[in-house]
């Protein structure tokens, strides 16, 4: 039986993150106990789509779109799992 890991899942979507941080506009900062802090609040349209894979486990997908309301283009995301 296979063994499916969330917290992996997402972590290798955290190194990513990390590695490309200036590209996103995030903050990366360890805590004196080795706690990774990551701050999304700058972040690119990019860092929340990361920001919300990792918060689906990295079982989703997240993708930019827009949909049509009242005549006028609102820019959404659609989340497949």
């Amino acid at each position: 039986m296979a063994f499916l890991s969330v917290n992996k899942l997402a972590l290798e979507i955290v190194k990513k993150v990390i590695s490309n941080k200036e590209i996103l506009n995030i903050s990366v900062e360890t805590l004196s106990n080795g706690a990774t802090v990551l701050d999304f609040s700058k972040g690119s349209y990019g860092a929340g789509k990361f920001l919300s894979e990792i918060c689906l486990g990295g079982l989703g997908i997240v993708k930019f779109t827009n949909y049509m309301l009242d005549k006028h283009y609102i820019p959404a995301v659609t989340v497949n799992t």
